[in-house]
């Protein structure tokens, strides 16, 4: 997840520019914003030729995963995803890669740990992040952990598109939209054992079975459930719909 370029919980730069605390939860990100670096007196600005800002203090978003089997060896028995505004997307792609991860390093062969695991590495391409870093997990941070996108760009080829509610007789379900989008889409159902489940707006209805050719964020539609599941290796069985399953869009 996110990483704090300073030494988290004891920086002050957002309380300097911003008057917010950053150690009791009013941090304003400070850091990911950019900055220019103006030489004082006779010094020289590194790296910097014509002074163009640049988010040299915001950090890669940092990623271990293809490191889990060190992880599992020294005994770490968890982890965390760091960021406060993480979305359920976030959550539950991330959630699902790890736990998916656990299982392949318990039930499968170690020489075929490093190609699986590349293959969950690219499921987290799949959520919004500013580039991925090992951070110092492998030697110490250096110029490439650092972001240079701009302060709210994401690289993603995915977003939210609701969350599913109910689900009626395993033949439809009722979800409540986070963003936007027009019929004929296909959307991916993220189930709990890591299966995806492709759907498609076609028959996109209000409460009232009434069709629809757009759905609008916060709202309620149901959808036809379908039976199209793209299953991961280990997950055995046709994935279910259940309350509260992620949905994505691809963008």
């Amino acid at each position: 997840g996110a990483m704090c370029m300073a030494y988290s919980g004891n920086c002050t730069i957002s309380n300097y520019t911003a008057g917010r605390d950053s150690n009791r939860g009013g941090c304003i990100q400070s850091c990911r914003f950019s900055y220019s670096a103006i030489p004082v007196n006779n010094a020289v600005a590194v790296n910097s030729t014509d002074n163009t800002p640049s988010s040299l203090m915001s950090s890669k978003d940092l990623r271990g995963i293809d490191l889990l089997p060190k992880f599992l060896k020294i005994g770490v028995d968890s982890i965390k995803v760091e960021g406060r505004m993480k979305s359920p997307l976030y959550a539950a792609t991330t959630t699902s890669a790890y736990a998916l991860a656990l299982k392949w390093c318990n039930s499968t062969l170690q020489e075929q740990w490093s190609e699986k695991l590349q293959e969950l590495s690219g499921m987290l391409e799949k959520i919004p992040h500013r580039g991925y870093t090992d951070g110092s997990l492998n030697n110490e941070a250096d110029a490439e952990s650092v972001y240079q996108g701009e302060r709210n760009g994401r690289n993603s080829g995915y977003e939210i598109a609701g969350t599913v509610m109910e689900v009626e007789d395993g033949k439809s379900f009722t979800m409540l939209t986070h963003n936007s989008f027009d019929r004929n889409k296909t959307l991916e159902i993220l189930t709990f054992d890591g299966g995806v489940i492709k759907i498609s707006t076609q028959e996109m209805k209000d409460l009232n079975n009434k069709p629809v050719k757009r759905a609008n964020p916060s709202r309620l539609f149901r959808f036809a459930c379908s039976e199209a599941a793209e299953q991961s290796a280990d997950v055995s069985g046709i994935s279910q719909v259940q309350p509260l399953n992620v949905v994505r869009l691809k963008i």
